[in-house]
């Protein structure tokens, strides 16, 4: 009798450790999962900048060997991700080319082509807002005059990117800091309520005269095993989410580099630890410092 009660005391012990394991690993791919979302957003605001184009372009009387000087000292300006050159033959292709009715396809007529060569800009991240670009625009006419024709841009298009991702940062972080704040709770509960089933244990160590620190000892060896284990669970199904994820999005690459994933890797794993630990800590305390008649 006494060895059926002690094999399903042994168990339930084990039941518990494997679902608080199971219930840790899932909260931390959960936010894992977020905080890749979080990190992957600014690689995806970043590109949303860097694709918005200046055209800039040239006067009638602009020369090939000037416009290719022009476009070389603006590649070296600190504000260029990148300065794309468009002959005037490039430009009638592509318009040629854009264009679906072939009643209005443009021929150049007694070798005159009507179309000015101009230059496509990319600017970088850093100088991606309607304040910056005003300000390039300035400066490029008024050191270029003669060379340059004019510079168009869609001042909307600056505007409400910045606006736009402004605002998605704050959706973001917020739903982080809620999402944060539920996952730990979750976990200490979960490790609150596998430390309450062993009260009366902790309890009867104590009257045999069991120091707190050695009561403390396995119970806190343990939560840094579950942290690990929980650590390594959650970090498979955070590779196995973004697997499915690329095979559905393949430029999922353009926004996720090897030091984010590093980032989200640690913090998982240093995270299932920590927070297993603590919960842990403080459940113990309770506990240890709990008058008898409150245990029941």
């Amino acid at each position: 009798m006494a060895f059926d009660i002690e094999k399903l005391a042994r168990k339930r012990a084990q039941t518990s450790f494997v679902s608080t394991i199971i219930g840790i690993a899932l909260v931390l791919s959960l936010l894992g999962m977020m905080a890749w979302i979080l990190l992957s957003a600014k690689g995806l605001a970043k590109n949303a900048k860097e694709n918005i184009f200046i055209d800039i372009n040239f006067s009638e009387l602009a020369k090939e060997a000037d416009i290719i000087q022009f476009e070389k000292t603006l590649k070296a300006a600190p504000y260029v991700k990148i300065a794309h050159y468009v002959t005037k033959e490039e430009a009638l292709v592509r318009l040629n080319e854009m264009n679906l009715d072939k009643d209005s396809i443009l021929f150049e007529a007694d070798n005159f082509n009507p179309i000015l060569p101009h230059i496509e800009l990319f600017i970088t991240e850093e100088y991606a807002d309607l304040k910056s670009v005003k300000k390039i625009d300035d400066q490029l006419m008024a050191e270029n005059q003669g060379l340059l024709d004019s510079i168009t841009y869609n001042p909307d298009m600056f505007r409400d990117v910045n606006t736009n991702i402004n605002k998605l940062a704050i959706v973001l972080l917020s739903l982080s800091v809620l999402l944060s704040i539920v996952a730990i709770a979750l976990i200490n509960n979960t490790i609150r309520l596998a430390i309450y089933s062993k009260r009366f244990l902790i309890r009867s160590m104590q009257l045999v005269g069991a120091t707190e620190r050695f009561i403390r000892r396995p119970y806190l060896i343990r939560s840094i095993i579950q942290g690990v284990l929980s650590g390594t669970i959650a970090l498979g199904i955070f590779i196995l989410s973004l697997y499915a994820i690329s095979n559905w999005y393949t430029d999922i690459e353009k926004f996720t580099d090897f030091n984010t994933l590093l980032i989200i890797f640690a913090g998982i794993t240093l995270g299932g630890i920590l927070i297993s630990w603590i919960s842990t800590y403080f459940a113990l305390r309770k506990y240890l410092r709990l008058k008898t008649d409150l245990l029941y």
